[in-house]
């Protein structure tokens, strides 16, 4: 995961530019899809999580999956070119229902450390490269991610809050309704960088990695303005 340290400022760079210099489309382009909008956004995500402890030099992981519903908005603009060439950037806001997990104790400890994971927001800023046929809209996206997580441990939070990085890749397919509604439907699978937590677990130090990553279906409402 270290070169998303590498990757993410590099795309974040790139899609800065893209929405800069994108605002007009290319003439004799097809005019749906195009310029700026804004919109609501509802889905499912499958978040797959991963916790690693080590204690006096033995490991043990504890694995689970946890389903939650991310409801939020986006903002977005984009451009055709003569050949049908859909380039845009959006950025998306997500605020995560449910999201809490109990995990449950490693199996090769002797110890119990019950303690929950949860994911309660996501920031994405995406490029989305697609075709545009003049009402459906199929594409591509990538872009990086950055969603806050939380880790407790018998009610108290372990450590920091942590908002962890990671990359989002996706594809899905747009419907434009006459000159201002697009309904979108998409695909998305994020990964986020590894994470170091730390407590006590009576005198013996835990020391913890989380692993995270999801899968999401997300639907779109969009209002082109």
């Amino acid at each position: 995961m270290r070169k998303l340290k590498i990757v993410l400022p590099a795309l974040s760079i790139v899609l800065s530019t893209f929405l800069t210099h994108s605002s007009v489309s290319a003439a004799g382009g097809s005019r749906t899809f195009n310029g700026m909008y804004v919109g609501a956004t509802i889905g499912w995500s499958h978040n797959q999580l991963q916790t690693r402890f080590t204690q006096q030099q033995v490991s043990s992981t504890a694995n689970r999956t946890k389903n939650s519903l991310p409801v939020g908005f986006h903002l977005g603009m984009g451009s055709t070119t003569k050949k049908k060439i859909y380039l845009g950037a959006e950025l998306g806001v997500e605020f995560d229902a449910n999201g809490k997990a109990k995990m449950p104790s490693p199996p090769a400890f002797t110890i119990s450390v019950p303690h929950t994971v949860e994911k309660t927001f996501s920031m994405v800023i995406a490029g989305k490269f697609g075709y545009n046929t003049g009402k459906l809209l199929p594409y591509v996206m990538i872009g990086p991610i950055m969603s806050l997580w939380r880790v407790n441990m018998s009610g108290r939070q372990v450590g920091n809050q942590k908002i962890l990085p990671g990359l989002a890749l996706g594809v899905g397919f747009g419907y434009q309704w006459g000159k201002h509604v697009i309904t979108s439907t998409e695909y998305r699978f994020a990964l986020y960088q590894k994470h170091k937590l730390g407590f006590k677990n009576g005198i013996q130090d835990v020391k913890v990695l989380g692993d995270y990553d999801s899968h999401n279906l997300l639907f779109k409402l969009s209002f082109v303005i």
